[in-house]
């Protein structure tokens, strides 16, 4: 079948004169893709990887660009323009993408960012909206803490930042579980570190438990590497100093230096960590 607004592996039936007629087993429709879109060597019965969307007459076309963002997916895109039905935003295609007033969370000018969830309207167009949180949270999750996920920044709490949880569950990070700088519409893998008894998600972008140990230790070890063998950090250093070097917490960083010095690789000093050698 084919995916409206993902990519596609469709077979070549046809040749025209200005585009190639494809098309996937099991669906009568065919999806057209220009000539000059198309590799030099393409054959009849060739297979192609494509992106397929609906041009200005709502036809089936295909590109073998990657769009910024699919369906079911949220990504921050800059507007364009505006009109009477609403903005259209760049999306890396040529025909852009609307986001139609009753989708806006405000009125946006060309050259504005918003963060947009993308999906395919009553007529069976792709469009977009900044109300997101209307496509969310439309089903039942299945995390469990310490699940890896993809994170998308959302909006600014007086907590941390509300985010969306693989484009389809709302969740919470907490300011001191960032390790990181973020911005809305910054996506990245984090982790559930609980889910509370109402259901709803906790993340963090450093991975719970013991298990983040192995990889911060070889971050501190590459850092001794570079610094000759002595860093002026130790376990009883500042939260904040170790967070701006290591995005981590005092916790996990104890943890990972303490993992160290039982494998004999470095000394711990009060005001320091030196490798040995």
């Amino acid at each position: 079948m084919i995916s409206l607004g993902q990519m596609n592996r469709l077979s070549v039936t046809e040749r025209q004169d200005e585009a190639w007629l494809l098309h996937a087993e099991g669906d009568d429709r065919q999806v057209m893709l220009p000539i000059e879109d198309a590799p030099n060597n393409m054959k009849i019965d060739d297979s192609i990887q494509v992106f397929v969307y609906r041009d200005t007459n709502e036809n089936l076309v295909a590109t073998t660009a990657r769009p910024q963002v699919m369906v079911g997916q949220m990504a921050m895109l800059t507007a364009k323009h505006n009109t009477a039905y609403g903005t259209f935003f760049d999306w890396g295609l040529p025909k852009d993408i609307l986001v139609p007033r009753r989708e806006q969370r405000e009125p946006v000018e060309p050259g504005e960012k918003m963060l947009v969830y993308v999906y395919i309207d009553d007529a069976d167009r792709i469009a977009a909206s900044g109300k997101y949180r209307n496509y969310i949270d439309l089903e039942r999750h299945s995390y469990q803490d310490g699940d890896e996920v993809h994170i998308t920044v959302g909006e600014e709490t007086p907590l941390g930042f509300g985010v969306v949880i693989d484009y389809k569950f709302s969740g919470l990070i907490y300011e001191d579980e960032l390790f990181r700088k973020v911005k809305i519409g910054d996506q990245f893998k984090g982790y559930i570190r609980q889910v509370r008894e109402d259901g709803l998600l906790d993340v963090s972008t450093q991975q719970p438990g013991y298990g983040k140990v192995p990889v911060l230790a070889e971050q501190i070890l590459k850092k001794l590497e570079k610094t000759g063998g002595k860093l002026m950090m130790s376990d009883k250093s500042d939260p904040r100093d170790i967070k701006r070097e290591f995005n981590c917490s005092k916790k996990a960083f104890k943890q990972a230096i303490g993992a160290l010095k039982k494998n004999q690789t470095i000394d711990i000093f009060p005001d320091s960590i030196v490798l040995k050698k």
